[in-house]
C-alpha cells in the first residue's frame, strides 16, 4: 500500500509538475514574441529618428550651400563618364545653377553631350540624370528612403 501511495504521488507531483512547465513555456514564449515586438516598434522609431535628423541636417547643407548639389552631380556622373547623352532633369530652383557648371561636368564626361530640362516634379535641391542605360535619382527624399529601406530591412534578416 506504502508503495502504491508513493507511485500515485509521484506521478500526481509529475503531472503538476509538467503542467507547470508548460505554462512556465507559454509564459516564456510569450515573453519572447512581446520582446520581438517592442524592439521592431522601438528599431522603426529609432531608424526614422536618425533619417529625420540627417535630412534636415543634409537639406540644410545643400540649401545654404549651392556647390552641395553640384558635388552630388559630380559623384554620380564618375559611374556614368562613358556616356554619350546625359540628360539633367532638374528643379526651376537648381537648372541654372547646373547650366553653370557644365564645365566642371564635361571634364568628368568628356565625350558626353549634356541637356538640361526643367522639371517641376523634381524636388527643389534636386536632380534626376538619364543615361543611354541608367537612370540616378539625387533627389534627398528618394536617397534618404532607400536608407530608410535598408536599415528597417537589415533588421528583417536578423530576426530568429
Amino acid at each position: 500500500g506504502c508503495q502504491e501511495g508513493y507511485k500515485a504521488g509521484s506521478k500526481e507531483a509529475l503531472d503538476k509538475y509538467q503542467v507547470q512547465l508548460d505554462n512556465a513555456r507559454q509564459v516564456v514564449a510569450s515573453a519572447h514574441t512581446e520582446s520581438r515586438q517592442v524592439i521592431t516598434k522601438t528599431r522603426d522609431e529609432i531608424v526614422d529618428l536618425a533619417v529625420s535628423i540627417a535630412a534636415s541636417i543634409v537639406k540644410y547643407s545643400i540649401d545654404t550651400r549651392d556647390e552641395g548639389i553640384i558635388e552630388m552631380v559630380k559623384v554620380a556622373l564618375q559611374r556614368a563618364e562613358e556616356m554619350k547623352m546625359i540628360l539633367f532633369r532638374c528643379s526651376p530652383k537648381t537648372i541654372l545653377m547646373l547650366k553653370a557648371s557644365e564645365h566642371e561636368f564635361k571634364a568628368i564626361c568628356p565625350n558626353a553631350v549634356f541637356s538640361f530640362i526643367e522639371d517641376k516634379s523634381v524636388n527643389d535641391m534636386g536632380c534626376i540624370i538619364e543615361t543611354e542605360e541608367q537612370v540616378l535619382d539625387l533627389e534627398i527624399d528618394g536617397q534618404l528612403q532607400k536608407v530608410t529601406d535598408a536599415l528597417r530591412g537589415m533588421g528583417d534578416n536578423n530576426e530568429p
